[in-house]
């Protein structure tokens, strides 16, 4: 397709958005479909490395997204017992080379700028895809609601539990890998009897589990960590379930003091299944795409 093209994007979560900003400073004509009714700030961290930077200086952001978050010197992983250093790699220590910074940030923070960035009348709430028809002229979304929307192309950018992707190729649970993933956000105010210094981004590793941890703000007030915990099965029908500190103290009995002294701070704990899917034989059709984890999502870290 040349010139000036009518896109309908399903999804507003970072990688819908960043797609229609992109799209739009392209000059094409988008619009983004998202099924909640609202956002608020969800409690997860996320790292952007210095290829997401420069697609922020594409679109205008990469000075505020610097300005919000912090910015590690290097990532170093560490033995879970003893702390030795197993790797220390350089993230901003070699910003001239890469080209631009590498930022661990509040994922509701970044998100909240990408959703300001969107011009006014382009991002649509409560719009569940319940049908759509990709292979016409024109591509056509029907909605909930009963409403209905149409476009040049539709980009599927609804998450591992895309609907889009159903849609295309019938309706399948994703696997869940085995893993859950533990996540909280603390103050680092109130990490105390540290026998080291807090990395500003850090992973501890033992044979079968790590934590992830790292800041999320350019002052480092505010610190985050992630799991991955070996656990059999998942029952729940959530998304995600309450944790606590005592089934964190559990998971990561024996870790290193500091691992310890990070645990023992008293904060809001939630554990998520770590869900991935097979290959898919395509990840586009006629006049639809899929885009992140409606295509291939996978296991972090």
């Amino acid at each position: 397709m040349s010139g000036k093209a009518e896109l309908a994007i399903v999804g507003a979560g970072l990688g819908g958005l960043t797609a229609a900003l992109c799209l739009l400073k392209a000059g094409h004509d988008v619009n983004l479909y998202e099924q909640a009714p609202a956002f608020s700030r969800l409690g997860a961290g996320i790292q952007l490395g210095p290829n997401v930077l420069k697609v922020m200086r594409h679109i205008g952001l990469e000075d505020k997204v610097q300005a919000m978050g912090s910015k590690p010197p290097s990532w170093i992983s560490r033995n879970w017992s003893d702390a030795a250093v197993l790797a220390d790699i350089p993230l901003n220590r070699r910003k001239d080379e890469y080209g631009a910074s590498y930022v661990t940030i509040h994922r509701g923070d970044f998100h909240r700028l990408l959703t300001e960035h969107m011009p006014e009348g382009r991002l649509h709430f409560d719009k569940r895809v319940v049908a759509m028809d990709g292979a016409g002229e024109r591509s056509t979304l029907e909605f909930s609601d009963g409403t209905s929307a149409q476009a040049d192309l539709i980009v599927g950018a609804d998450g591992v539990n895309s609907m889009v992707r159903e849609l295309l190729l019938g309706a399948e649970a994703p696997s869940y890998s085995g893993y859950v993933g533990h996540r909280a956000i603390l103050p680092a105010s109130a990490v105390n009897g540290l026998q080291l210094p807090l990395d500003p981004c850090v992973k501890w590793w033992s044979k079968d589990r790590h934590i992830m941890i790292y800041f999320l703000d350019d002052r480092q007030e505010e610190l985050y960590y992630v799991t991955g915990v070996p656990e059999a099965d998942w029952t729940a029908r959530t998304s995600f379930v309450d944790s606590s500190r005592a089934e964190m103290k559990a998971a990561f009995a024996g870790f290193h003091p500091t691992v310890q002294a990070i645990i023992d701070v008293e904060t809001e704990v939630t554990k998520w299944p770590l869900l991935a899917r097979p290959p898919l034989p395509f990840w586009s059709q006629d006049r639809v795409a899929l885009l992140g984890d409606a295509c291939h999502p996978m296991k972090p870290h």
